[in-house]
This record gives C-alpha cells, structure tokens and sequence, in this order.
C-alpha cells in the first residue's frame, strides 16, 4: 500500500526531527579545536590524508597509523581537508552531521524493531514511531556520546556506526521483503563499517539474534538452526563472518604490537575476566547515572582483579546472566537487548588487548543503542497501558528525560574545547590520571611553556614509572626549558635541567653540547669539556661541539688542545667560520702570525663583515712585523 502526504510525514518527520535535536545537543563542538589525544599525530602532523588524489587514498588503504585501519574513516578526513584545510570546525561538523543521520537511521531501525516485536493489535501500532523516536534521542543526546562526536579522531565511531545501522536496516528490509539486492547492500555496508573502525565485527551475530528476536526468523536454540528449513538464515551469514574475521585478525595483531597499548598484553587471564566484567557494568551504569565522564579511565597499576569494585562487578555480571537464564524466554526484548549489548561491547571490554584503560566513553557508541531500543520499548508499553492522562505525563516525562540527556551533552561538550579545559577538567575529577598529566604537558609545551610541562610530565611519571614514553617526553621538556634558560642568561639555573635530561635520556649529543655550554657560562670549564667530550664520543660529525669544546680550552690558555679542536670541527665542516676565525686567533696567540693570516683572509672572503676580524687582521700584521724586525 503506498504511502499518502500524511503518512509520508508521520513516518519520516520523526527521524528528522530527532537528527535535528542530536545536532543540537552537541553544538558546542563546532567551537572546539583538535586537542591533544591523537588530533596530533592524526590530523595536525600528519600530512598523508590530505586530499582524495590517487597517492593519498593508495596511503588510506595501506596504513595502520597508530594501530587502526580505517581508510573510510580517512577518507572522510580527506574530503575534509579538501572543504575546510585545517580550520578543526570543520571537522567537527562532519562529525555532528554523521552522529545526526545515524539518530535519523537508529529512529527507523527502532521503528522497526519494534514493530516486528508487536504483538497484532490495532492501537499497537499508533505508539511505535514516537517510541522509536524516544529510542533514538536517547540515544543520540546521551553524553555518553560525547567523546565519539566531540573528538576528531573519534570520527571513526560514528562512521562505523552509519554503516552498521544502514547493514541492519537493509538486513531488516530483507526479511521484510527478501531480495538479493537486500542481502548485497547490507554485506557492502558491513564491509563499509568494518574499513572505518573494526568495532564491528561482531555484527554477523547481531544479525542472527536479531533474526531470534525480534524477528523471530530462527528458534532460541542454537542446536536447531542446522535444521531443514532454518540451514539457510545461517549460510547468509557466512560472507559476513569472513569479513568479519579478517578485519578482527587484523585488528588484533595490530593493536597487540604497536607500542603505546602493549601494557594490557601482560595481562593474565583472572585480570581480564575482571576487566571485562567490570567494562559490561560501566558502560550501563554511566548510561544509568552519566556523571564524571572523562576521556580516559585508567588502569590501575598494579591491577588485582580481587579489589571490591571488581569482585562486585563480576558478581553482578553473574546474576545478570542467571537471571537471563531463568526468565530470559518471559522477556525476549531484555534478553534480546542486554545479548546485542555483550555481543557488541565484546571486542572493547578486555578480553583481548587494547590498551592502558579499563574502559572509554566512545566504546558504548554502538552497545548502547540496543538499551536504547529497549528503552523505546517500554515507553510503549507504558503509553498502551495508560489512559490519556497517564499517556499525558509518559510523553512529558520522556521529552523531560530527553532535554536533561541533550543539556547534560551540551555541558560535557564544552569540555572537549581545547586540551587545557579537556585535562584540566580530568583532573579535576581524577588527579592521578597518568594520561592527562602527560597530555596536558604536551599541550603546554606546544605553548613554549616547557616548566609547567616538565612539572606535570614528572607527576605523570610518578604515577607510571615504567613508562617509557613519559621517561623520554620529560627529557625533551627538560631540555627545551634548559634551552630558554640558556638563551636568557640564567645557565646556573639551565645545568640541572639539562643533567636531569641527561640522566633520563643519554646519548643526545645535542644535550651535552648545551650542558656543556651551561658549564662554561658558569666558568666550570673542566666539566664543560667532559660534556663537549661526550657529545663528540656520541656524533663524531659535530662540528658544534669540536667548536664549543676548543672554545672552553682556549678559555683556560690549553692553546695546543684548542687548536686541534678548532681544526677537527673545519674538516668536518669547512664552511665553519666561527671555528677558523677562533683558530686564527688561536694561531696568533701561539706566535703563528703567517698561519693565522691565511685563517683571517680566508673568514674574509666568506664573511667581509665578521666581527673583529679586520681589527684582528690589522693587529697580527704589526705583530709580524714586529717579530720580523
């Protein structure tokens, strides 16, 4: 039956109107800017994606930067370096508008769902589109979504989760009015969400439990989809697995082997079943109560999955699943919510390693929309049991809860500002958050302002001393701070700066060229020669440093070692004239007067204007001649 101007309107005005509203509720972004967490590395530094040319798409489809493949989502940063360069709104609101159609495409998919859940019955169906609609905007206003809309890097959930919705809606379609052409665009979506973040792979499940319930295409017993007559459900799922399994093998190794998330590798099998239980109560309890929200969770260390939270945790997870065993066939939409919320949530929640966090915001981006349905399901029921008062109050209390969710986003979403507010805020809820501290000190360095980075990358250290990353990040605070002390004067304060950097990270022959530099200021010339000595032993190209240590010898009258330093740092760079002016002078003061000549005439005729040089020249002449006569 087609579809008159009013049903037309009822059926699609929803899903417009919720997009609108999640657009709304993360507005703040598009005043935000990248911040430090990944922006860095992803966007700002990293010259590779930008643009759609035949070079930067062979890149997309090729790399794994920062252990993750997602050339879809690299595509959609190419388009968006090809419309706005680097202004970060622009960025943002390629995000907003992705996050906003998959509210549209949740709100149809929740329709349907529902829809198919319903048992026959006219007035039924008058209920499911504004109950699909509250699904949605819970869903798409929740803070909880923050992270995955206000983060650029993040981009790739919300991608994924556009294609993952189209895949089921199609699958949806499919079993409405089965087709091929249904079957093909729902494996090409899937494959379009796994090249855009490897989240779901879990999705050829979520098919099969959506084909139990609410579809009802496939009985509850696993054992009897082998069948005659249900055999067929299960091979169309199998394409899918194959693509799933590839991305998933991938993934893992990946994520198994790149530095910055190794430290979860370590851990034991007790410690990630504690982690895992306690990933699959977080996600429910911060969609429950979505208070304290923070970028990064950390894991503790040492981690002892007996701690009480934990140990609460799992027994929580344990009755959870008792209770689904024992009444789970009088609530199949619970029970069918709650499988999809495991089944989605399984690749993040620590079973395998992914990192130094016990769990992320952005991780719920697609486990949370099955509660969301769920919730959407009760408001109908609730509305199909109530008189018009009681329907009265349902509806203005579902509109109230979802205006608190969307202002409680548009407040969390001011925190995604810049990297100063983004850490800040963190610890100002979590003090000890190793991760903020270190982030928050590369926010500052990028301002030059190397003490308050140094400071806050020491606490970090503190707080995970077996970090390497932070060990070799302090050094280069250290050393930079050490640098702006140098240049304004202050070398006293510079030296143990620089030896502290020394100390964290040797072998940097730049380091010990400029504590050596340090030394000499503060007319320590023994110790500046040591370093000078060091910084040659570790690039013996330094011409630098061969200068800088022949300076210190001629500061204490050691003439010979001078010159021997001086004439080192010409063969390894001839076009020192610093070094052979000095060697002229040292030459003179060693009675060489022709020697130093040659060194002056030859400074003149690269630098005319050195100087002191035609003053020097002027004065070895009369000495010359003084020694002639």
């Amino acid at each position: 039956m087609g579809l008159g101007r009013d049903s037309f309107l009822t059926r699609f005005l929803p899903p417009v109107l919720v997009a609108a509203a999640a657009f709304a509720a993360f507005l703040p972004a598009l005043s935000a800017g990248f911040v430090s967490w990944d922006d860095q590395i992803i966007i700002i530094d990293n010259p590779f994606y930008r643009g759609l040319g035949l070079t930067q798409v062979r890149w997309m489809f090729t790399n794994f930067l920062a252990g993750h493949y997602h050339p879809v989502t690299w595509l959609s940063f190419g388009l968006d370096h090809g419309l706005w360069g680097m202004d970060p709104a622009g960025y943002h609101l390629t995000s907003l508008v992705i996050h906003s159609l998959n509210a549209a495409l949740l709100s149809l998919v929740a329709g349907r769902l529902l829809s198919s859940a319903a048992l026959p019955g006219g007035e039924s169906d008058a209920w499911t589109l504004p109950a699909a609609a509250f699904s949605a905007l819970v869903f798409a206003v929740h803070p909880l979504r923050t992270e995955s809309v206000a983060w650029v890097t993040e981009r790739r959930d919300v991608v994924c989760g556009l294609f993952f919705l189209c895949a089921v809606l199609c699958h949806l379609r499919d079993a409405e009015s089965p087709s091929r052409r249904w079957k093909a665009a729902a494996l090409g979506a899937h494959v379009l969400a796994l090249l855009s973040k490897s989240m779901s792979v879990t999705l050829p499940f979520v098919l099969l439990l959506l084909d139990v319930y609410p579809l009802r295409r496939l009985p509850a017993d696993p054992r009897k989809w082998f069948q005659r007559g249900h055999l067929d459900r299960v091979k169309e799922k199998v394409p899918f697995l194959i693509a799933s399994a590839a991305a998933g093998a991938a993934a893992y190794v990946h994520t198994t082997w790149v530095e910055p998330i190794r430290p979860m590798v370590d851990l034991g099998l007790a410690q990630r079943a504690a982690l895992a239980s306690y990933s699959l109560v977080f996600y429910v309890a911060k969609t429950l109560w979505p208070a304290r929200l923070l970028p990064i969770y950390e894991l503790p260390q040492p981690f002892d999955p007996c701690q009480a939270v934990f140990a609460a945790s799992a027994a929580a997870v344990l009755a959870a699943s008792a209770v689904a065993w024992k009444w789970g066939a009088r609530f199949p939409g619970s029970c069918s919510a709650a499988a999809f919320y495991v089944l989605t949530a399984a690749p993040v929640v620590g079973l395998v390693p992914i990192g130094f966090h016990l769990a992320a915001d952005r991780y719920s981006y697609i486990p949370c929309m099955g509660w969301a349905v769920l919730a959407g399901a009760g408001l109908r029921s609730l509305l199909l049991m109530s008189g018009a008062l009681g329907r009265g109050m349902t509806l203005s209390a579902a509109a109230c809860l979802a205006v608190l969710l969307g202002g409680l986003s548009w407040r969390q979403t001011g925190f995604w500002k810049d990297s100063f507010t983004l850490w800040r805020r963190v610890l100002s809820i979590a003090p000890d958050t190793a991760v903020a501290r270190n982030n928050l000190a590369a926010a500052l360095a990028m301002e030059g302002r190397f003490g308050e980075a140094a400071e806050h990358l020491r606490k970090a250290r503190r707080l995970r001393p077996a970090n390497m990353e932070y060990r070799k990040r302090l050094a280069v605070f250290l050393y930079n701070q050490g640098n702006g002390l140098l240049q304004a004067g202050r070398f006293r304060e510079a030296v143990p700066l620089y030896q502290e950097a020394a100390a964290l990270a040797p072998g940097s022959a730049d380091l010990y060229n400029n504590l050596g530099l340090a030394f000499a200021a503060a007319g320590r010339l023994d110790e500046a020669c040591r370093h000078y000595a060091r910084a040659v032993a570790v690039d013996g190209r330094s011409a630098l440093a061969e200068y800088n240590w022949g300076n210190a010898l001629l500061a204490q009258g050691r003439l010979p070692e001078a010159q021997k330093r001086y004439e080192l740092a010409l063969k390894k760079d001839p076009g020192f004239q610093e070094a052979r002016f000095n060697l002229g002078n040292v030459l003179a003061r060693r009675g060489a007067y022709r020697g130093a000549l040659a060194q002056y005439r030859a400074v003149l005729r690269a630098a005319p204007r050195h100087p002191g040089l035609r003053e020097n020249m002027e004065t070895v002449r009369r000495l010359a001649a003084a020694a002639q006569r």
